[in-house]
């Protein structure tokens, strides 16, 4: 293996230092490693219900403020006059 390799952490996560130690059976090296895979099964599933969570409320807050904005300015669009006026002040700040 090459030396970049071997300085992620991905050389770390696929070999642990617990599988090199020598004078260890199969058995004892898989109790050792046990808590190591359940703790980032357990990261893994914390992160995935993050996304969800997120997912779930961009989507809520999206359809809400589209239903916010649409009631609110649909005399707005209604009027000609009013989008000419306003999209000269838009050109105006921007």
């Amino acid at each position: 293996m090459n030396k970049y390799i071997r300085s992620t952490g991905l050389y770390a996560f696929l070999f642990p230092a617990s599988l090199k130690a020598p004078g260890q059976t199969a058995a004892e090296k898989i109790e050792k490693l046990k808590p190591e895979f359940i703790h980032r099964e357990r990261r893994l599933e914390i992160y995935l219900e993050l996304f969800i969570v997120f997912l779930t409320a961009g989507a809520l807050l999206f359809w809400i403020m589209r239903f916010l904005f649409n009631l609110c300015v649909a005399d707005w669009i209604a009027s000609g006059d009013l989008r000419v006026k306003d999209l000269w002040n838009i050109m105006m700040y921007a």
